[in-house]
């Protein structure tokens, strides 16, 4: 992991240009980013896509493999703005681009501080080919789905498009979706680590304490990230229909 991604994701703030310090927020863990790793070294992409950039945590575990790679572009798309309204100060998206600036990915990144829903057909109108993609923007079910309509139409066979807070019950369920569509499959997917229980209680408050522990280990863990593999194109016809 790079040394400023790695200060950042731990203190959980970064510095602006003003040299103010403020709290990051909307990141993926450390789990979460060697994964996206991990997917991305396997399939060794030339061009990778991210909705929902933020503070470019998650773009700067990408593009840390995909400058070693010595991959042609990443692109990110957020809703922004780069800067706040009427100043130079630049706002989350701005400072998450400032982020990949200092990790010495800049080159990489082709950035668009627009909806998804704006972004994307446009990008598809000319011609753009992805191997990789990451969804962590609107977590709507519409939303996603339009995100992932257009990421299908882009992604190559043998690409993979992966879906962050898959745990929430939109996601889940537009995963439930995905996976009877016959070009995709599940490739890989990432779980929290079950809790240690600990607690300060004593006596009857400590049993009770436990007890509920215990219930709640009995519940499944949801993934938080989900890589869905495109495994052959995607030839529906109009009168496809899976009931989900």
């Amino acid at each position: 992991m790079h040394p400023y991604c790695e200060k950042v994701l731990k203190t959980g703030v970064m510095e602006t240009p003003e040299g103010n310090l403020i709290a990051i927020n909307s990141q993926i863990s450390l789990d979460e980013g060697l994964f996206l790793q991990q997917v991305v070294e396997g399939i060794k992409p030339q061009v990778t896509l991210e909705i929902g950039v933020a503070f470019g945590i998650s773009s700067m575990f990408i593009c840390e493999v995909l400058d070693r790679l010595g991959t042609s572009k990443h692109i990110g798309i957020d809703l922004g703005p780069i800067k706040k309204a009427g100043t130079d100060e630049l706002d989350r998206f701005g400072l998450g681009l400032l982020n990949l600036k200092r990790c010495g990915y800049g080159h990489l990144v082709e950035s668009y501080a627009l909806p998804s829903e704006i972004a994307l057909p446009d990008l598809l109108r000319r011609g753009q080919r992805l191997q990789f993609a990451f969804i962590d923007g609107w977590h709507s079910f519409d939303h996603a789905m339009v995100d992932f309509f257009y990421v299908n139409k882009m992604l190559d066979v043998g690409g993979t498009v992966v879906f962050h807070d898959a745990a929430h019950p939109n996601i889940m369920k537009l995963l439930k979706y995905i996976s009877m569509y016959p070009s995709y499959r599940i490739f890989k997917e990432i779980s929290r680590p079950k809790a240690i229980f600990s607690t300060q209680r004593k006596g009857v408050e400590k049993l009770i304490a436990y007890a509920l522990f215990l219930i709640r280990r009995l519940y499944p863990y949801r993934p938080t990230c989900v890589a869905m593999e495109k495994i052959c194109e995607d030839t529906r016809d109009w009168t496809w229909f899976r009931n989900f």
